[in-house]
């Protein structure tokens, strides 16, 4: 059994990383790091409805919405603090999106989105 609950934002530097696989982990987020890999093509999760971020919705959508929505995140905190999450089939937004501290603009329009969290 493994027990990683947590992967390092030094992933980063693996930017010839063009496949990555995430099963049997008690991770609760990905790192927004992810979306700096470039290469990185094809992402393999085993979801929980307990990973908080990226939303279960999200990761549910598949490899290529996946990646879509971490490198826009990862654009946001990086450069231009604009974080378009628009028709992304979004129910909820993470808590997670807080530590985008770059954050100036957000786009969530054509989502599922009921409610907002207390905290956000």
């Amino acid at each position: 059994d493994n027990h990683i609950t947590a992967l390092p934002p030094s992933l980063e530097r693996l930017t010839d990383l063009t496949e990555l696989t995430i099963t049997n982990l008690q991770i609760a987020q990905l790192p927004f790091v992810l979306g700096s890999i470039t290469g990185l093509t094809n992402l393999r999760l085993s979801p929980t409805r307990s990973m908080t971020n990226p939303p279960y919705e999200i990761v549910m959508q598949g490899t290529e919405v996946l990646l879509r929505y971490m490198r826009k995140a990862y654009l946001c905190v990086r450069s231009n603090g604009y974080f378009n999450v628009s028709n992304m089939s979004l129910e909820n937004l993470p808590e997670e999106i807080l530590q985008l501290g770059n954050m100036k603009h957000m786009q969530a329009r054509n989502n599922h989105i009921m409610f907002l969290s207390p905290s956000i």
